[in-house]
């Protein structure tokens, strides 16, 4: 629930967003993961998108007292 309110959130400000999805390994130490793919063009306005992105997701742990970890990985191989 936490990942599907998140992409509905993010949806609204980037396009290209997918999932959110469940990675090969779906679960460790008991917790879920779920993965949203969102992609950012490579330009001048990177570094403040990926900025917009941190506030947002902080604003939507803070908000939905998540019970999980949201983690974000700005470069995924």
């Amino acid at each position: 629930r936490t990942a599907d309110g998140l992409a509905d959130m993010l949806r609204s400000h980037y396009a290209n967003l997918t999932g959110p999805y469940s990675p090969t390994v779906d679960k460790v130490a008991g917790q879920y993961i779920r993965k949203i793919r969102i992609c950012l063009k490579k330009d001048r306005q990177a570094a403040a998108a990926k900025e917009m992105l941190r506030k947002m997701v902080s604003e939507f742990a803070r908000n939905r007292n998540c019970e999980g970890r949201i983690t974000i990985d700005v470069d995924p191989s």
